[in-house]
């Protein structure tokens, strides 16, 4: 019985995982075989993860698809860890000011500017793009690293206020 219960259990591991590992053995694929009747497995190529980062120029049906200056997905990791990494510090630096305040000073309205603060992670997001867009493109901050920092940071610290005075 316990053997019937291991074999549905990897049965069905089997279905969860089947699709994933179809698009890992895929990915290797060339692009002219992708769409071969019946699918191949074979050439196996890593130009595919070359062009991904970068390394080879598009080519063939890859050419036409690639507006000219594309970043490749290595510049947008980096890109991508220089934003999350530096506003968690700016993010943590600034709450850890406020947030000492909250937990060593009494002061009127503490608990109330506390909510306050809470609060404003629950404004939707969609309401303060256009008033964000519209202040980034006066300080000509568009499509720049600092602006994504700035926004983070700010989408950040409300939460960490309110947390970091328990520690």
């Amino acid at each position: 019985r316990q053997k019937l219960l291991y074999l549905l259990w990897a049965l069905f591991l089997f279905y969860c995982i089947a699709p994933y590992l179809w698009l890992f053995v895929q990915s290797f694929v060339s692009y002219e075989h992708l769409s071969a009747h019946p699918p191949t497995f074979f050439p196996h190529t890593v130009d595919n993860y070359l062009r991904l980062f970068g390394y080879l120029k598009p080519t063939g049906a890859y050419a036409g698809n690639v507006p000219p200056g594309t970043a490749y997905l290595g510049s947008s990791i980096r890109n991508s860890l220089i934003a999350s990494i530096s506003s968690t510090l700016f993010a943590m630096i600034l709450a850890s000011l406020s947030a000492y305040s909250f937990a060593r000073m009494r002061f009127r309205g503490k608990d109330l500017i506390l909510m306050l603060t809470i609060a404003l992670r629950m404004l939707p997001v969609v309401s303060m793009i256009i008033p964000i867009f519209l202040i980034f493109k006066f300080l000509h901050l568009i499509e720049t690293l600092p602006a994504l920092i700035i926004v983070y940071t700010a989408t950040l610290l409300p939460y960490d206020i309110w947390m970091l005075p328990a520690f």
